[in-house]
């Protein structure tokens, strides 16, 4: 009886646990200007979505934070822990996930994360740059093949 009394205890108390689980709003946002840039995603046609542990890896649309931004973002509810996720997005037939391990994320309370670029890419910098080029042509003018 005590057995049964201490296993019923048990099971109360982690359904009692999992049902009073905390979970946060937590608003994930990246960046898609080098992808646009490339080509690679067009915001007129394509979608970014965020995937992780807290929706099975599935898929949860993000949307442009305002009219014609190229920051995306997605509030979702998750768990109180530790949540693992990376960005996604499909531009045509090409399915494009974020390379690299997983970004983690430790939810404790709402949180607005930091914006980051997809896949970490950053824009080239467009500056220009000044290239000089040096031959040592004193070889070939000795053996006046240049005059050939």
């Amino acid at each position: 009886m005590k057995k049964l009394s201490l296993l019923f205890s048990v099971v109360f108390l982690v359904a009692w646990v999992a049902s009073n689980a905390q979970n946060y709003n937590v608003t994930f946002q990246v960046d898609m200007t080098v992808q646009i840039a490339k080509g690679a995603f067009d915001p007129a046609a394509d979608k970014v979505t965020v995937r992780g542990s807290f929706n099975e890896w599935g898929t949860t649309d993000m949307t442009p934070t305002a009219a014609g931004s190229k920051v995306y973002a997605a509030t979702i509810s998750v768990p109180a822990g530790i949540v693992k996720y990376k960005f996604f997005f499909k531009h045509g037939t090409t399915e494009t996930w974020e390379s690299g391990d997983d970004k983690a994320y430790t939810v404790s309370a709402n949180a607005t994360l930091p914006v980051v670029l997809f896949n970490g890419e950053a824009m080239p910098s467009g500056n220009d740059a000044n290239v000089t080029f040096k031959a040592d042509m004193r070889l070939p003018l000795k053996q006046k093949d240049l005059l050939k």
